[in-house]
């Protein structure tokens, strides 16, 4: 996104600007049945159940009824999609609306310009409803065609033709009758996440290209309407994979134009700024890039094509997808098939930006869990390079001058949250850039990276891993500037952003271990012998004032945060405890403790809510409650009974640190009990497309689904498995994995090459050659 600079047009003179959109609503019914993982690999039939509903009413054009113009089901891709996949083809979503007023469900973007339809014409910020004459259309068994000549507006005549075949065709052609000045031009899907509460929305849109870029002035998208953010990309086709039914949309555009200036097609991508998941976001295609507005003489002509073809919900040749490079035991085709597409599923990008689903924000607290969750697959361009595009321009925008990086990035650009001051992400940028580094072998961009990751570094220590900062903490203990008082104030800081955890907090302080040991490693790496001892020294001082700080042997496990007057605050939440086992911050006598903490918690859960052994499918987030609204930031509004947000609900990315743990201690079959649970219940349910889990009803929450669900298969790798990928080798467990394994192979990346390993005997090894 830093890659463009600012478009910086303005309206001089005769000067107009021209917003011009074809959108369709796109909605998909919700399905239970995930068994449907396979399909045939060959393109699908774009024909099935088409059903004409047009009229005109005078001069505009309005839907007859309250049925769908198209209705398309996936019943071609897989017999188990057979609802409805495509509707409101014709941009209506409600009976007896006029065309040009009638785009969206969504109530509070129906008055943006940007969404509005083709009968539209922006002009100088104002809305111009064009009118239609000569509207012809033919509907057969097989095809639907609908053509619209003469659309007049007060600067062009336009014809404009919208096909169903085995593929949807628009093809949009102007004869401008005004000398004027076009900024924009464009087809696009306009895409209804959100329609089906309460956790589905109906298909996010993914599209992986490492040509997206936006406005390197604000490093967010170029402004388009009132509250819209555009990203444009010199790619002329997309392939396109919907979540979460993983089915693909294989996108293609076409451009000409007559005059002084030359056709420049492009693929775009817009929403508005969202702290979440957006309820509407659009794909689609232009005739010229965002920067550089484009002159038409009276007479001039331009014409833009735009077809979707449907792909079965199987990787294509020459997909810019990763594939799961996994082979269970014949026995376990169905485990096979799930946990392949529930890999697909959840690698979704936003062009070269990975976060919390395309349609939400990259969280950057959440880093270190981008780079674990890409470690889970073979080598792989177009994704590995993806990520490092994207932390590099992080490491280039988002670290200040002090170290203190920026917490979340959206559409708009950078910016901070109104919960209160987030810290994490400092620690997970260095952990993410050196473990992206370790997968790829990419030394030349970690050197590129090593001035950000040091100040970033500074920032660290500085604040008490090599200080002393609170008169409760012993020297070499991240100490955060929040308070932790549970007093219901603006001052949450980290992941579990509305929990005032704060001033001591064990969360952050594990993360930042982690960072200075990875920090070590970067330095060894690049040549830095010197400046690698002195912090591996330091991490030593650290590790053991961690667990002084924290660890409350009567627990049998390290507290949540002690606040700025020294109390303990003490949850039992699962990510800081389960990361130091994995991590090696614990020690082994401290990681069966918490393991026993976990296990306890787990069964006092089941006993409270009367709860059989599988109903508890992922890890809760904390195993006992919140005592108090003040325990959250009071704004927020949301603290509620227990399970809740950040209160006992089950975020999926903790079961992958639950399965590592597990395995570091010897518990690859319980590990392993786990990861089928998961799958067997959550993944069969809705492909891991949730925020998480309320396990007290096993009801699946909230409107923002989580890609790092990814951390999983991170988890499977090293908790199940047992191998560890670190910079001086691949490390595998001694112990016996699950018998049921036997046979099982899986590749994944370690230094840029692929490395193989297999169950043979119960053992895990290394492949042959």
């Amino acid at each position: 996104p830093n890659q463009t600079s600012n478009m910086g047009m303005r309206v001089r003179g005769l000067a107009r600007e021209i917003a011009l959109i074809i959108s369709i609503m796109i909605c998909c019914s919700l399905f239970s049945n995930a068994q449907g993982a396979g399909g045939t690999g060959s393109a699908a039939d774009l024909r099935d159940g088409i059903t004409c509903r047009w009229v005109v009413l005078g001069e505009q054009l309005t839907l007859q009824s309250a049925q769908l113009i198209v209705n398309i089901s996936l019943g071609s891709v897989h017999p188990s999609f057979n609802s409805p996949f495509l509707s409101h083809l014709g941009v209506f979503s409600a009976p007896d609306k006029v065309f040009t007023k009638n785009l969206l469900s969504t109530p509070d973007l129906t008055t943006d310009p940007a969404f509005l339809s083709t009968a539209n014409t922006l002009i100088n910020g104002k809305i111009i409803a064009a009118q239609f004459s000569n509207i012809s259309q033919v509907c057969t068994d097989g095809s639907y065609s609908i053509s619209i000549t003469n659309l007049i507006s007060p600067y062009y005549t336009e014809t404009l033709n919208l096909s169903l075949s085995t593929a949807l065709v628009w093809h949009v052609q102007r004869r401008f009758t005004k000398d004027i000045i076009v900024s924009a031009d464009s087809l696009a899907l306009s895409f209804d996440t959100l329609r089906y509460p309460p956790v589905f929305g109906s298909q996010v849109p993914s599209f992986l290209d490492l040509a997206l870029a936006g406005n390197s002035t604000t490093h967010g998208g170029f402004p388009y309407g009132p509250s819209l953010f555009r990203f444009q990309s010199s790619s002329t086709h997309q392939e396109v994979l919907l979540a979460p039914s993983g089915v693909a949309l294989q996108m293609d555009v076409q451009a000409t134009r007559t005059g002084t200036d030359s056709a420049e097609a492009h693929t775009i991508f817009a929403k508005p700024f969202c702290d979440g998941t957006c309820r509407t976001v659009m794909l689609g295609v232009t005739s010229h890039d965002c920067e550089h507005a484009w002159h038409a003489a009276i007479g001039d002509t331009s014409t833009l094509d735009f077809s979707l073809q449907l792909s079965a919900n199987q990787p294509q040749e020459g997909s810019p997808y990763a594939t799961l490079n996994i082979s269970f035991p014949p026995s376990m085709a169905a485990l096979q098939a799930t946990t392949q597409l529930f890999a697909r599923v959840q690698n979704l990008w936003m062009g070269n930006q990975f976060g919390n689903n395309p349609a939400s924000v990259p969280v950057l607290q959440e880093l270190a869990f981008f780079a674990w969750s890409q470690a889970i697959f073979a080598p792989h361009t177009q994704s590995f390079d993806a990520l490092w595009q994207q932390l590099l321009f992080f490491a280039n925008n988002a670290v200040n001058a002090t170290g203190y990086v920026s917490p979340r990035w959206a559409s708009s650009g950078f910016y901070d949250v109104q919960w209160g001051p987030m810290i994490d992400q400092v620690p997970h940028f260095i952990i993410s850039i050196a473990t992206h580094a370790l997968t790829t072998g990419n030394l030349t961009l970690l050197r590129v990276a090593r001035p950000a990751l040091e100040r970033a570094l500074a920032y660290l220590l500085d604040r008490g891993l090599n200080a002393t900062r609170s008169p409760h903490l012993p020297f070499g203990v991240f100490v955060s500037i929040a308070s932790g008082l549970s007093d219901g104030g603006r001052h949450a800081e980290n992941w579990f952003d509305i929990v005032e955890f704060g001033h001591g907090d064990a969360y952050v302080g594990v993360y930042a271990l982690l960072a200075l040991r990875c920090m070590a490693d970067v330095r060894a790496e690049l040549g830095d012998a010197a400046g690698a001892g002195a912090l591996r020294r330091l991490l030593v001082t650290a590790t053991a004032a961690y667990s002084t700080a924290y660890w409350r042997e009567s627990l049998g496990r390290f507290v949540d945060w002690v606040d700025c007057e020294g109390n303990d605050h003490t949850h039992l939440y699962s990510d800081h405890n389960l990361a130091a086992v994995v991590f090696g911050f614990a020690s082994a006598s401290q990681s069966k403790q918490i393991l026993a903490s976990i296990d306890r918690g787990y069964s006092d859960l089941m006993t409270q809510f009367k709860l059989g052994p599988d109903a508890i499918w992922s890890t809760p987030g904390n195993f006992y409650p919140l005592t108090s609204p003040n325990d959250t930031v009071v704004a927020s509004g949301v603290y509620g009974p227990f399970p809740g947000y950040e209160n006992g609900g089950s975020f999926f990315h903790t079961l992958g640190l639950e399965l590592a743990a597990r395995g570091v201690c010897g518990q690859q079959r319980q590990a392993w009990v786990a990861f089928r649970r998961f799958m067997d219940s959550g993944f069969s349910r809705n492909r891991g497309w949730a925020q998480q889990l309320y396990w007290n009803n096993n009801t699946l929450v909230g409107s923002d689904p989580l890609n790092n669900s990814l951390v999983v298969l991170w988890g499977f790798l090293r908790g199940v498995l047992g191998v560890s990928l670190e910079w001086d080798g691949v490390h595998i467990a001694p112990g016996p994995v699950a018998s049921e394994l036997e046979g099982l192979q899986m590749t994944v990346a370690w230094r840029g090459q692929p490395v193989c390993v297999q169950v043979v005997n119960a053992l895990v090894r290394l492949c042959a050659g």
